[in-house]
């Protein structure tokens, strides 16, 4: 999965993505970033609903994400247990996301460090124990 994510990290050092450095450097200034903010939880969680009823629904991707189930127990590493397409196409919106829309760089981070801590309290107070 690295070798595929790697291009959108290499065009982002190139500064090819729309991140800014202050928030003043955006004409919509905090309550843009909040905005931001809001619209990046929204519509990764949007994306991410889809993509993974496509995965269950789509044959030829069900058979790519049939890896994921195959790992019997949820466990903090079932997470990491996807076909490399699957988790890529899972992922892809936020590699995407700074591409897309202007994002303060601190808020960006914050948002991906969000997005770990909500995947461990999912697990650790949702998932089913066996």
């Amino acid at each position: 999965m690295s070798l595929l994510a790697a291009p959108w990290d290499v065009a982002a050092a190139a500064g090819a993505d729309r991140r800014y450095a202050a928030v003043g450097d955006h004409p919509g200034g905090a309550a843009y970033a909040v905005a931001t903010a809001v619209a990046f939880l929204a519509v990764g969680e949007t994306y991410s609903y889809w993509v993974h009823r496509a995965l269950h629904r789509v044959p030829a991707l069900a058979r790519l994400h049939a890896t994921h189930h195959a790992v019997g127990a949820p466990t903090p590493f079932a997470a990491f247990a996807f076909h490399p397409l699957d988790g890529y196409a899972q992922g892809l919106y936020f590699h995407a996301f700074p591409f897309v829309v202007p994002v303060h760089r601190g808020a960006y981070a914050a948002f991906m460090a969000a997005l770990s801590v909500w995947s461990i309290l999912a697990w650790v107070f949702i998932t089913p124990r066996t």
